[in-house]
């Protein structure tokens, strides 16, 4: 058995959360952007995967992994405020409902800035 492809998108059946984000290009376009996050998944070398896809911007889910489903969950919690972070280094500005605080968990992580 092999290892499933890389996924491009999340399917609805595999989405656990979802927020809905403003977004403005640096240009000044207005749009949306959301934020999704699918159900761990047990890979076939026994680690967890958890699928992450801000759908507006990146063309591919981003898989984290963990030691189990637990751990990949909050791996991908991780990454969206430096993901997000790195939006707004680019010239976006990212929203919630015309308010930069975004409500989402932020971690410390070992060389990863928040901005």
């Amino acid at each position: 058995m092999s290892e499933p492809p890389i996924r491009s998108f999340i399917a609805e059946a595999d989405l656990v959360a979802e927020r809905e984000l403003d977004l403005t290009s640096p240009q000044g376009r207005k749009g949306k952007l959301h934020v999704r996050i699918a159900r761990p998944v047990e890979a076939l070398d026994g680690s967890w995967n958890c699928g992450l896809h801000l759908q507006e911007v990146e063309d591919t889910v981003t898989e984290l992994s963990g030691e189990d489903s637990f751990q990949a969950l909050v791996h991908a919690l991780y990454v969206i405020p430096v993901l997000i972070g790195q939006l707004r280094k680019q010239g976006f500005a990212v929203t919630l409902e015309g308010h930069e605080e975004l409500l989402l968990p932020e971690f410390p992580l070992p060389g990863a800035g928040y901005a």
